[in-house]
């Protein structure tokens, strides 16, 4: 019943409330569920969100525009100061410097809830690995420690793969396709830092053998490698 171009208009400014309230709603979710579920919650509604406005064409982005006057305080300061003198040349300059200037603020609801949810996602999977990963990313990780660390290592992706797949298709994610995605995504971080927790140990390895004479192999404690980690994983994903 309106043209495209005030639908959309007001179709972005609504969607980008409905941001702005889901963030406060997120806020308050982090105090009372923690920060896991808190990020599970926000995508839960985004992805809600997302496929809500798919319903509608809103193509056209809106400008907000309006006018900066700030420059009028900066020549008010330098007469109050005694900055300039009352030439030809400083007046042009001075009446440059207090002409409003127009701004243009754009912005896209759809691709302001994209990258809400990009965000929300990545800040899920860093909080889901931090727990993982723990044992290899403590400060007293070394080659003696190599077997214990990465023992823990994989008893805690153990544990805490299947329960967050649980947690997100009972509570808030009903597509399994998006689950697999995510707990993948989970799956690539830890074998990411276990490279460099890898590569960390091999270093620091090499650097003790080299000044007690001992060989390498005989420095590590049982250090699983890289490919042996990743089909590991395969068989607990699967």
């Amino acid at each position: 019943l309106v043209n495209s171009t005030t639908f959309d208009d007001l179709a972005h400014r609504i969607v980008h409330e409905c941001l702005v309230s889901l963030q406060a709603a997120h806020t308050l979710a982090v105090s009372r569920l923690g920060k896991l579920e808190a990020d599970l919650f926000l995508i839960k509604h985004l992805l809600i969100l997302g496929n809500q406005i798919t319903e509608f064409d809103i193509e056209y982005v809106p400008s907000d525009v309006h006018f900066d006057f700030s420059g009028i305080s900066e020549v008010i300061s330098l007469l109050r100061n005694g900055g300039v003198t009352l030439d030809r040349a400083n007046l042009l300059n001075l009446a440059k410097i207090s002409v409003p200037k127009v701004v243009n603020n754009m912005f896209d609801a759809k691709e302001e809830l994209y990258a809400k949810l990009r965000n929300t996602i990545h800040s899920f999977t860093e909080e889901a690995v931090k727990i993982i990963i723990a044992p290899i990313t403590r400060p007293e990780c070394t080659p003696e420690t190599a077997l214990a660390d990465t023992r823990q290592l994989r008893e805690n992706a153990a544990m805490e793969l299947p329960k967050l797949r649980k947690l997100m298709l009972d509570n808030y994610l009903d597509d399994i396709r998006t689950v697999d995605i995510l707990i993948d995504s989970i799956q690539d971080l830890v074998i990411q830092s276990y490279e460099e927790y890898h590569d960390k140990i091999i270093s620091e390895a090499a650097r003790i053998s080299k000044e007690s004479g001992k060989d390498e192999t005989d420095v590590i404690d049982g250090l699983m490698e890289v490919e042996g980690l990743m089909a590991w994983f395969g068989d607990i994903i699967g």
